[in-house]
């Protein structure tokens, strides 16, 4: 099942994924049509546009050139913005089997994701920044900016300044979207 040798001989793969499932065995983010797919994990996401949590497993000498940012007083970031940046510089093996098993917990951290990424707004802004930079579909590109608009607002002060950060054009698609996302997380999260 775990077959690690090409990893070893070849240096521009960070790891593989493998899939997760309920323990009913229903695939987590739906049914791949892959037996196995090579490729970074930007164009897995917005290329093959495949869905869910995924089982990693990433060599060690990967994970450590790539430092998850810290915070002060802020107690999440998000994986994804390291595992971006990964994909900027290695590939993953992605494999069409569930290798774990799971639920979600109705009161978990999925379930609180967005009351969490309020309350870590600068790592939230740097993931979606950077996510915006990134080679990715137009689309997700106003997404993340919509996003990074709706999370700048929880900072306490100078909120408006970190709209700067995005191209006036992309502001003025964003932000209007991003204060009512923001709007209807105050009131729902609050």
């Amino acid at each position: 099942v775990f077959d690690f040798s090409f990893i070893i001989d070849d240096e521009t793969f960070a790891g593989l994924t493998y899939l997760r499932a309920y323990h009913n065995g229903v695939i987590i983010g739906g049914d791949v049509n892959y037996s196995v797919l090579d490729c970074n994990l930007l164009d897995y996401r917005f290329k093959y546009k495949i869905k869910g949590d995924k089982a990693e497993i990433y060599r060690t000498d990967v994970m450590k050139k790539f430092i998850f940012p810290r915070f002060e007083g802020e107690k999440f970031c998000p994986e994804a913005l390291v595992f971006n940046r990964m994909a900027l510089q290695y590939k993953l093996r992605h494999i069409n089997e569930a290798i774990y098993f799971c639920e979600y917990l109705a009161d978990g951290l999925t379930a609180k994701i967005v009351k969490v990424r309020m309350q870590s707004f600068q790592a939230s802004l740097l993931y979606y920044q950077e996510l915006y930079e990134m080679p990715i579909p137009y689309i997700y590109k106003v997404k993340a900016a919509i996003n990074y608009c709706r999370f700048a607002l929880c900072a306490s002060t100078h909120k408006y300044s970190y709209f700067s950060k995005l191209p006036l054009g992309m502001r003025l698609i964003a932000c209007p979207v991003g204060i009512l996302m923001h709007i209807r997380d105050l009131i729902v999260f609050r």
